[in-house]
C-alpha cells in the first residue's frame, strides 16, 4: 500500500525507544523510495516510556520532516482516569 500513499494519507509511528525510532527512520528511507509523496508522517513518544525531550532531539538532529504527535488527552486529563 506504501505505493497507493498520497498527500491526504499519513502515517503514524509510536516510538518508545531509540530501537522504534531507527526502524521508523529506515522505514521513512523506504517510503520515500516506493512514493515520494507529501503524506504527513507522525511520531508518536508511547507515553510514559519515551521522553519528549529526547524524541523531539531525535528528530531535529537527524532533520527528520516528521510531525511530533503527542496525546493530548493524557497531558490534559489523568491517563489512569476512566470515563466521567
Amino acid at each position: 500500500n506504501l505505493k497507493r500513499l498520497g498527500n491526504r494519507d499519513e502515517l503514524k509511528f509510536v516510538i518508545a525507544d531509540m530501537t522504534d525510532y531507527d526502524y521508523a527512520r529506515e522505514m521513512l528511507d523506504i517510503i520515500d523510495s516506493i512514493c515520494p509523496s507529501s503524506a504527513a508522517v507522525h511520531f508518536s513518544p508511547c507515553f510514559g516510556s519515551m521522553d519528549l525531550e529526547k524524541l523531539s532531539h531525535w528528530i531535529l538532529e537527524d532533520f527528520l520532516d516528521v510531525r511530533l504527535n503527542l496525546q493530548l488527552h493524557k497531558f490534559i486529563w489523568d491517563p489512569r482516569r476512566k470515563g466521567v
